[in-house]
């Protein structure tokens, strides 16, 4: 009889207990999936964010790297960040906002994204902003762009000044590799102004000859075209041999021109677009002759191959856009023994657009009149340059102004790229 009391207390009261939850849970119900759909909510922002974040830092890395190209323009840097951008989105449906900026001094890309966050729970609930946004600065780094660079390891002079002549790079850096104690030498007159001088080893000058002052006991340039591929060379062709153009009008293919070229006697010379090697002899313009070429290149090779553009010529050469030499004025073979000669004396070399490479040479320039002033970019490396005789060779880098290619290493590649956020 107790027994069924007991039985039945427990049932109402059982009964009366899952009344109570079933009421609970109804009641909580709506919170718990409210969290849930919250917790959903801020991770689908999160990975928004993080995506907006991943975005940025990749265009404004493509940014920096069309940026150290120098050849491009601050709207195609942003529009390459852009597309970036672009390809990058996928399927994420909402929309996002753009901004990109380069710096005045042309060392830096900033991207700014943002994308709205869906309408939901968190928002309402203040724990979502209604946007967000990732930033990201790319910026060029390092040593300033390699306008002139000396290989030799010893020499005394590796770059060197007399007289009145001047040498000046106000953009770009001049670099000597020498570690002797006179590896950078200005002397007389002589002016050497740069972004930056650089000397492995020491300098010699007055406090006038030089804007800034040279850095010394520098790291070394290693040779930035050293694995640069050179062009291939035929062999002699019997129009080619030896040739000497004498005062006529004429047009000159490319090809390999062995025992050398010779332009003078007042000729004209208009060069097709290609490579002329130059085997086996000098390439000569003097006599009051004129040699012009637009996207062309000369390869020195061989025996005695070497250059002398005198003071009584007239000098305008512009190197390729496209190909093994694109961007290459000048190029000497790098097996050639001893110290070969490369001479520009010229009184009117305006135009040498391009990259005069010797790395077994000597760049000698002398004459009275400016050298290379016009053109958008000229860089030198060399075993060794000399100036004499109060010549004013002008290292341009205004890369945004020419279409033509700067190779790889120098210039305004030269520099590393630091991503900042």
């Amino acid at each position: 009889m107790l027994a069924g009391f007991v039985r039945k207390d427990a049932q109402r009261f059982l009964a009366h207990a899952e009344g109570s939850v079933a009421i609970a849970l109804s009641l909580a119900l709506p919170v718990l999936l409210g969290v849930g759909v919250m917790a959903v909510e801020l991770s689908q922002a999160n990975a928004l964010k993080i995506r907006l974040q991943t975005l940025a830092d990749g265009a404004a890395l493509a940014g920096a790297r069309e940026l150290r190209l120098g050849n491009a323009n601050s709207e195609t840097v942003v529009e390459v960040a852009r597309n970036h951008v672009a390809g990058g989105w996928g399927a994420v449906q909402s929309a996002y906002s753009f901004a990109g900026t380069v710096g005045e001094d042309r060392r830096k890309v900033t991207i700014s994204l943002s994308a709205d966050i869906p309408a939901g729970l968190s928002a309402g609930f203040g724990l979502l902003p209604p946007r967000v946004s990732a930033n990201a600065v790319a910026r060029l780094a390092g040593s300033e762009s390699v306008c002139a660079l000396a290989l030799s390891d010893s020499a005394p002079g590796a770059i060197s000044l007399e007289s009145a002549s001047a040498l000046q790079a106000k953009k770009c850096g001049v670099y000597a590799n020498s570690t002797n104690p006179l590896a950078i030498d200005a002397r007389d007159n002589s002016k050497l102004e740069a972004a930056e001088i650089c000397s492995a080893g020491g300098k010699s000058a007055g406090t006038t000859n030089f804007s800034p002052q040279p850095q010394t006991d520098c790291p070394k340039v290693a040779d930035p075209l050293a694995s640069r591929a050179a062009p291939s060379v035929a062999g002699c062709n019997a129009l080619k041999l030896n040739l000497s153009i004498l005062g006529i009008a004429t047009t000159l293919s490319p090809g390999t021109y062995c025992g050398g070229l010779k332009v003078s006697a007042g000729a004209i010379v208009t060069l097709l677009p290609g490579t002329y090697v130059i085997k086996d002899g000098p390439l000569v313009v003097d006599g009051n002759a004129v040699v012009a070429g637009i996207s062309v290149s000369f390869y020195f090779t061989g025996s005695g191959a070497g250059m002398q553009l005198k003071q009584n010529s007239v000098v305008s050469l512009v190197a390729p856009k496209l190909g093994t030499m694109a961007g290459m004025l000048f190029f000497q073979d790098r097996t050639m023994p001893g110290l070969a000669s490369f001479e520009i004396a010229s009184d009117d070399a305006a135009i040498l657009l391009g990259t005069l490479y010797f790395p077994q040479g000597r760049l000698k320039v002398s004459g009275s009149k400016p050298i290379a002033q016009n053109s958008a970019y000229t860089i030198v490396v060399a075993r060794e340059i000399k100036l004499s005789a109060g010549p004013t060779m002008v290292l341009n880098s205004d890369y945004s102004k020419t279409d033509v290619p700067v190779p790889a290493g120098i210039g305004p590649m030269a520099r590393s790229i630091n991503l900042e956020r």
